[in-house]
């Protein structure tokens, strides 16, 4: 006579946060919050649990509203017509990858100056790597480090403001103020030009490539530059170019 047997598999298990991990937002983070007004963050996840755990943890925030995706051309659209402050994008999604959400978002000048942050299991050294150089603000790995988590958001916010394309960061300002008029005078004028038609364009891997063209004529003011790009700020670049050549 035969033996009868089983096994049962969880499905969908909630995912933890990392062990260790403080479970409530810190008295400073808190204090910080009141009489704030909400800021839209948008979060692209398919997967239920996930996007969970992080309802949760945006719920201790009084400052901010949460609009989800589930999938990354559903992300790019609610991106485009709500414009978010920040967005917390997965890498693996159904349709496209996260990073081809990034590129999508990073070209199209209407959302190019809003910060991406990637949230990922995908926690190798090299998928972190390949992250950052696409371009996520932060790369940040699952099971989630509360007050990481939190910190990258405060960082996050702090580039950009409800009036995002226009406003201006701490950051922005800092640059802005290196980058003088005369830092383009030892530039060549057609590199100049190309560097503006990218900037107007919101080219952001072609700049990448110019401004390691600048950095064979000076190399401080090819990392200034750089500072722009790292903001997806593309306008002040812009205006820095403009103020540095005579048309």
């Amino acid at each position: 006579m035969g033996s009868e047997f089983w096994f049962e598999l969880a499905a969908d298990v909630a995912p933890r946060l990392a062990a260790g991990e403080d479970e409530t937002t810190s008295t400073d983070q808190q204090q910080s919050l009141n009489g704030t007004e909400k800021h839209n963050l948008l979060y692209v996840e398919d997967n239920p649990a996930n996007m969970k755990l992080v309802e949760q943890l945006i719920g201790r925030r009084s400052d901010l509203h949460l609009m989800t995706a589930v999938t990354g051309y559903l992300g790019i659209e609610i991106a485009r017509t709500s414009m978010p402050e920040m967005i917390l994008m997965d890498i693996n999604l159904p349709d496209i990858s996260g990073i081809e959400v990034l590129k999508i978002l990073h070209n199209d000048p209407a959302t190019a100056h809003i910060p991406i942050v990637a949230l990922s299991a995908n926690a190798m050294p090299r998928d972190i790597e390949k992250g950052l150089e696409a371009g996520f603000f932060r790369y940040l790995t699952k099971p989630i480090k509360v007050n990481e988590f939190m910190e990258t958001l405060n960082e996050a916010l702090a580039l950009t403001t409800n009036d995002a394309p226009t406003g201006t960061s701490n950051i922005q300002k800092q640059v802005a103020s290196e980058v003088a008029p005369e830092v383009m005078t030892d530039i060549p004028s057609d590199l100049i030009y190309r560097l503006q038609e990218a900037a107007i364009d919101a080219d952001h891997d072609q700049l990448l490539l110019l401004v390691e063209e600048v950095r064979q004529y000076n190399r401080q003011k090819s990392q200034q530059l750089k500072h722009y790009l790292e903001a997806f700020d593309y306008q002040s670049l812009l205006n820095a170019l403009k103020a540095g050549v005579t048309i």
